[in-house]
């Protein structure tokens, strides 16, 4: 693939409790958080509209559903990462989306992001038409052993802060084949009833689709889902509780 085929992250300035409906998050808004934590061996993602899964420590899946108890706009994941390696957070629109784009034929509506080894990729979704590869960012080096890192998603498109508690900007990955938020405004033959509409599958240290690429790093997890776009962090951090 060459450089002129693919779309580069544009970087811009830096923009209460788990498991519950946050109602005034901002003015007008609401808003829901959950912890996910793969140190923990419990959750607080349940009975709501993200459902997680824990497996082996330090591995994590949730789903969430964009369309369950708000019209929810943006859905941010927080993760702590401490000395990370391999896959460590993933997510998808398909249930079998396991990295690098593409699922099993699960639906069209497959775009993915993930973290390899630092290295951010997103993928279009089989909507989209030309490379698969739609933007890439690797991230400045980090001296401290802990960061935490924001991952907000809304309709087509994807804003990731590699490391909140700095002031190295958000890098904003774009593109009308990316993630879809309800309502869908595409068909999808390959998801005829619609199963997997309006669904973001998450893996934590490793990918949602695939038991084999695993990674390790992400110590604490936080779902943030908010009736606006733009999730401030003071609101984010106040849920997430860091």
């Amino acid at each position: 693939m060459s450089d002129q085929s693919l779309a580069k992250l544009f970087l811009l300035a830096p923009l209460a409790v788990a498991g519950a409906l946050v109602l005034g998050a901002q003015p007008g808004s609401a808003a829901y958080s959950c912890r996910l934590d793969p140190t923990a061996p419990t959750t607080t993602c349940f009975g709501g509209p993200v459902a997680g899964t824990i497996l082996a420590n330090p591995y994590r899946l949730a789903v969430v559903d964009l369309n369950q108890g708000s019209n929810w706009l943006s859905a941010t994941l927080r993760v702590e990462l401490c000395n990370s390696t391999g896959w460590t957070t993933h997510i998808s629109d398909s249930p079998t989306a396991n990295g690098f784009g593409g699922d099993s034929g699960s639906t069209n509506h497959d775009s993915e992001a993930h973290a390899l080894n630092a290295v951010l990729s997103v993928y279009k979704s089989d909507i989209g038409t030309g490379p698969v590869l739609s933007c890439q960012y690797v991230p400045p080096p980090s001296t401290a052993g802990c960061i935490t890192q924001d991952w907000t998603i809304i309709n087509d498109q994807l804003t990731f802060d590699p490391n909140v508690a700095t002031n190295t900007g958000t890098a904003i990955c774009a593109n009308s084949s990316l993630f879809d938020f309800p309502l869908y405004d595409e068909a999808d033959a390959e998801d005829a009833g619609l199963l997997y509409e309006d669904k973001l599958y998450v893996g934590l240290n490793r990918t949602y689709g695939s038991a084999a690429r695993t990674g390790t790093g992400v110590t604490r997890a936080c779902f943030y889902l908010d009736t606006v776009t733009a999730p401030s962090q003071a609101a984010i951090t106040a849920a997430c509780g860091f």
